[in-house]
């Protein structure tokens, strides 16, 4: 049950990250900049709801259900209007001027203007830490498997805070007008403008989502991990960042992803290596993230697969590549030890790059595409609904096959599962 214990607090600080990652994310999509003053905005939110929570805690009846619940939800959506103002407020002062200089210029900028806030809060609120009061008691606790298992209240609506992000952010840009302004704008902002779309308000309001979910992450976060500072926001904006690269950065379902993996690594290196050295990891896992990552499209794999081969030292025959093969129909699945490339571009790049066909390999059926149907719409678009579920079962035994060539060899797992197929 402690394993369970750490993974589910780990999904905790996960969800928090998520949430500031989808600011980062949201804002790098659409206006192609890298807003490092977001963790600062956190920090801002933070004050805004540690203040307010304050001020009106002393309006009702201690212990009451209202002393509980009012000034934790005032605060927390106070926190968020003054933070979207405020993303707005820099947007239109610091970043519109910029709009077309150069990288680094937006990047200077962005730690200027992080600075800037970090000095103010600090002129405004000293330096001195305040105690930040949970908006949901700690002490709280859900009781599972005869007390072996204890979840924190204010873990739970952490998870559900950000699960209800995710979806709202998914229905908001897929079915919104304002929503799909912005993926347009993430495409191409010029064909945007021709078409009728004001650019700049919808960078706007990228910023204002994004500086809200800072602030709502700050009130979560600081529930956390009590102590406010100034300097607060920083590393959660840096370690929100990782997890943004990690998920692939102007993704959203990527930063949720990136969120909970970051948050869950951070969370197993504190309890089982080293508190001191938890931070540490996870940039150390960021590095080796960025130098194994493909950089290209799938029919030059080799151009990022040869080299990490090589720096890694790694012997073809360890390699295992996973590729769509359209010569089997859906429900086949083939395990192969060696072998050329059969037509099938990424594989000639992969054997190009690597010197060597004798490297092991899954070639997953996904067919021919009907009719007239062009190959690459074939390849690169989505299942029929009618495949969905031998599409799940050719999954499911996929992984099996994984798995199983890993701990006994190819050879032996070809004889298993190279023998009985689904049609």
């Amino acid at each position: 049950m402690v394993f369970l214990n750490y993974l589910i607090n780990g999904i905790s600080l996960g969800s928090i990250y998520a949430i500031i990652a989808l600011g980062y994310t949201m804002v790098y999509g659409i206006a192609k900049m890298l807003n490092f003053a977001h963790g600062d905005v956190i920090m801002v939110g933070a004050y805004i709801c540690f203040f307010s929570m304050n001020g009106l805690s002393s309006l009702f009846a201690p212990g009451s259900l209202a002393a509980l619940v009012v000034p934790a939800l005032a605060g927390t959506v106070l926190a968020m209007v003054v933070c979207t103002v405020l993303g707005i407020t820099i947007e239109r002062l610091a970043y519109k001027p910029l709009r077309q200089a150069t990288s680094l210029a937006v990047l200077i900028t962005a730690i200027g203007v992080s600075y800037f806030l970090q000095n103010a809060a600090q002129l405004l609120w000293s330096s001195s830490p305040k105690v930040f009061t949970p908006v949901v008691s700690p002490s709280a606790k859900l009781t599972l498997f005869d007390g072996q298992l204890s979840i924190s209240w204010l873990t739970i609506v952490t998870v559900l805070v950000c699960v209800a992000i995710m979806l709202a952010l998914t229905a908001f840009t897929g079915r919104t007008k304002m929503g799909k302004a912005m993926r347009a704008c993430s495409e191409d902002k010029a064909a945007a403008q021709l078409m009728g779309i004001n650019v700049n308000r919808t960078i706007s309001m990228t910023f204002a989502i994004g500086s809200a979910l800072a602030a709502i992450a700050g009130v979560l976060f600081l529930s956390t991990y009590t102590s406010l500072t100034p300097t607060t926001g920083s590393m959660p904006g840096i370690k929100a960042f990782t997890a943004a690269v990690f998920g692939g950065i102007g993704s959203i379902p990527g930063a949720l992803l990136g969120g909970l993996l970051l948050g869950v690594i951070e969370t197993f290196a504190r309890a089982y290596i080293s508190t001191e050295l938890s931070t540490a990891i996870v940039f150390g896992v960021l590095i080796i993230v960025l130098l194994v990552k493909p950089a290209t499209f799938m029919n030059e794999s080799g151009l990022c697969v040869g080299p990490m081969m090589r720096f890694f030292k790694l012997d073809p025959r360890n390699v295992f590549v996973i590729h769509d093969e359209v010569d089997f129909p859906l429900g086949v699945m083939k395990l192969r030890e060696k072998g050329s490339a059969g037509g099938h571009n990424g594989i000639k790049s992969l054997i190009a790059h690597m010197g060597t066909q004798e490297f092991p390999r899954l070639r997953f059926g996904i067919g021919l595409p009907r009719g007239k149907g062009e190959m690459i719409g074939h390849v690169l678009g989505k299942f029929r609904p009618e495949e969905r579920e031998l599409l799940d079962v050719m999954l499911g035994k996929a992984t099996d096959a994984v798995l199983y060539t890993m701990e006994h060899g190819i050879t032996k797992a070809g004889n298993i599962f190279n023998a009985v197929q689904d049609h």
